[in-house]
């Protein structure tokens, strides 16, 4: 088992890191507002000091003297500078847990930050000299994935990352379409700055065409499965990471980190079902991930009691199915053992508690896709449906043979 300290230095470097990079990409923003005198121009440069500093900006201090102070100012504490000094000075305090790689691109960047030229390179080409910044980060984070064992170590790095992470996403949703500019961004370059921010400008237009629309970047950096600095993919990775550490830690029956991260996650898949599929009924909303299964309770757009289960699909199936084989005594043995990891959750979720039941999962989806396809239904998830799907597994004999339609 790892020491607290070691642990925890892992963990601030990954978040001391991440901060870095994302104070480089804000700063940026921040400078290329400058150049321009609009309305928009203005909205970005009060949503990227909302985004950092909860405030307006101080006195007579220009956007160029904040996007400074972002990156030189030693004093600030989230400042870039003071970041990667943080980040190194916890490497240093752990560094045989990292590889001769991981340490050494750290301290090249940190040298960068802090030589004697560095603030003439910025003053001479800011974004230069930030996009260089960046890009180291990007090689520090390639040689720790590529040189060190993803072990509890990894997942504590990995975890501060991803905390930091989903906390700044947050913080630029907040920014952007919360009350802190006194109305929501709806200005074209002002939204185009808020996805380069978040880094998602290119991933959202690729998914969206031109659409750039309040609702859909909302939709996009809250629920996106697949974007790595989506709230959603950022918790799931977060709930992963923990329950690496869980199964280390004996709590004595409290719940452990990752059925907390699971409850989060949890509410933000409500907030993501609700947005989609505004209902004003009681519901259920289940997510059968491939390791763990989130459940949660909720009317309208306000969720309620949520739970996390470590149990999920694929965990299920290389247990029960590991050589692909598909018998009635595996599909018996896989019931049995997914009704003990949620049957606590019987009496909390019972059905007099909701009218509607919703699966938010791609497992859920691949089932209905499968069902509507097969007309066996218009896509609802029913025992008699699913009965009807494990007799045609069973008929199968093996996942080889599986030929269903809507099967992707």
């Amino acid at each position: 088992m790892m020491l607290a300290r070691v642990a925890d230095s892992l963990y601030w470097i990954g978040r001391y890191v991440e901060r870095a990079e994302n104070m480089c990409r804000l700063a940026d923003v921040l400078l290329n507002a400058t150049l321009d005198r609009t309305e928009s121009s203005g909205q970005v440069a009060r949503m990227v000091i909302s985004a950092v500093t909860d405030g307006e900006l101080e006195g007579e201090l220009t956007p160029w003297d904040a996007a400074l102070a972002m990156t030189m100012d030693s004093e600030d504490g989230d400042s870039v500078t003071a970041a990667l000094a943080r980040a190194r000075e916890n490497a240093r305090q752990v560094r045989d847990q990292l590889t001769t790689e991981t340490w050494e691109r750290l301290n090249l960047i940190y040298l960068r930050v802090t030589g004697p030229s560095a603030g003439r390179e910025f003053s001479d080409a800011p974004s230069q000299f930030l996009h260089d910044i960046i890009a180291d980060l990007h090689l520090f984070k390639g040689a720790a994935d590529a040189t060190m064992s993803h072990g509890e170590g990894w997942g504590f790095l990995q975890l501060g990352v991803f905390i930091e992470r989903a906390q700044l996403t947050g913080r630029l949703l907040q920014a952007g379409f919360g009350r802190s500019l006194g109305r929501p961004v709806t200005e074209h370059a002002a939204m185009t700055a808020l996805l380069r921010m978040s880094c998602a400008l290119e991933p959202y237009l690729r998914k969206h065409t031109a659409d750039i629309q309040p609702r859909l970047i909302r939709q996009f950096l809250m629920f996106d499965e697949d974007f790595p600095r989506s709230l959603r993919f950022a918790t799931a990775r977060i709930e992963e990471h923990l329950s690496g550490v869980g199964r280390n830690v004996d709590l004595g029956g409290a719940a452990g980190p990752e059925r907390l991260a699971g409850r989060f996650k949890a509410r933000l898949l409500y907030a993501g079902v609700s947005f989609l599929q505004p209902a004003a009924t009681p519901r259920l909303v289940i997510d059968i991930g491939g390791r763990s299964t989130e459940m949660i309770l909720g009317q309208g757009r306000t969720p309620g009691d949520a739970e996390s289960f470590q149990i999920g699909s694929v965990s299920l199936s290389m247990r029960h199915f590991p050589d692909g084989r598909l018998t009635a005594e595996a599909f018996r043995d896989a019931q049995v053992a997914a009704g003990a990891g949620v049957g606590e959750a019987l009496a909390e979720f019972a059905p007099g508690r909701w009218e509607q039941a919703l699966g938010s999962s791609g497992t859920a989806g691949a089932v209905a896709d499968v069902l509507r396809a097969s007309k066996v239904s218009d896509g609802t998830i029913t025992p008699a449906g699913l009965r009807w799907l494990i007799e045609r597994c069973l008929e199968a004999g093996h996942v080889d043979r599986l030929d269903l339609p809507g099967l992707k």
